[in-house]
């Protein structure tokens, strides 16, 4: 809905990365079919089991779940309906949950209902994501015109607390990026006004049982910022640091946490402060109860 127009976030990079793929003589269709995406996830699940031996032999924990854990996240923009736009993942929930009932699935989307949350719940949604981009209203305002345009600021929080009954402890998730609290002419001036902001909104967020995440800026080319300069190594250490001890507080850690999982293949830089807990944890201590279920019927079988 906001690719190509004014609405699109600042440091977004669809647009611009779908146009260098078709540059480059590449048509490959947006969306694909449920049935497509079941097929697919059957195959990546088979490879799993057997490239993930090695790990499992050595007993190397994940942040989370150890490796045999198995998820997949669907995104795919937005449109203006919220409530159709959390419908039209229900089919693709269910295609899964058909042929591989093991995965764990998780939806990134715009903010929807209360109402819309528990749908996808009920149909058998395990964790949802609705990222604000940047806390400060203002920010939030400039830099997301899409988002602040059809569902504004106090509707997205409003909604994200929302969600919260519906889904297990931290499995429901907002994520910042980095550097767009400080950019010109509207951002903070200078790293420590900055830095207060963001850890406002993952304070805000841990409090009301949201699981706060934060991915570092990248300058994408084409986006309306590539040229705009990122925030030092030491800022996103300090607030990865700050709300690794938020989650710890809150309780935020929790089975089957995909979004914080550092194998999950997401640039969330949130998701390597888990690791701290290694020496806390042993091997296993989170398991995945799908994964249990498939080993008991190999034993029988």
């Amino acid at each position: 809905m906001y690719a190509n127009t004014d609405e699109e976030c600042w440091f977004c990079p669809l647009t611009a990365g779908q146009k260098a793929i078709q540059g480059m003589g590449i048509n490959k269709p947006v969306a694909i079919t449920p049935e497509r995406v079941a097929e697919a996830l059957t195959i990546v699940r088979d490879e799993q089991y057997q490239r993930g031996k090695k790990f499992l032999e050595a007993k190397i924990p994940c942040g989370q779940n150890n490796c045999r854990c198995l998820t997949w996240l669907i995104t795919g923009g937005s449109i203006c309906n919220q409530e159709k736009e959390a419908e039209r993942y229900i089919p693709y929930i269910e295609a899964v949950r058909r042929v591989v009932p093991e995965y764990n699935t998780y939806v990134e989307t715009q903010a929807c209902s209360p109402q819309s949350a528990e749908k996808l719940a009920k149909v058998g949604l395990h964790g949802i994501q609705y990222n604000i981009e940047v806390w400060d209203k203002k920010m939030f305002y400039h830099t997301c015109p899409g988002k602040a345009k059809n569902i504004t600021w106090e509707k997205w929080t409003e909604w994200l607390a929302g969600a919260v009954p519906f889904f297990e402890k931290g499995h429901v998730v907002s994520n910042q990026v980095l550097g767009l609290e400080l950019q010109p002419p509207e951002g903070f001036k200078d790293l420590e006004a900055g830095f207060a902001s963001v850890m406002e909104g993952h304070e805000w967020f841990a409090r009301h049982g949201i699981a706060p995440s934060w991915t570092p800026f990248i300058t994408y080319t084409g986006t309306k910022i590539e040229h705009s300069p990122c925030p030092p190594t030491e800022y996103y250490l300090r607030v990865g640091i700050e709300t690794h001890k938020l989650m710890l507080q809150h309780k935020l850690y929790t089975p089957s946490r995909f979004f914080f999982c550092y194998r999950g293949g997401i640039i969330m830089g949130s998701s390597e402060f888990a690791r701290h807990r290694w020496g806390d944890m042993g091997y296993n201590e989170y398991r995945d109860p799908c994964m249990l279920r498939r080993e008991a019927e190999v034993v029988v079988g």
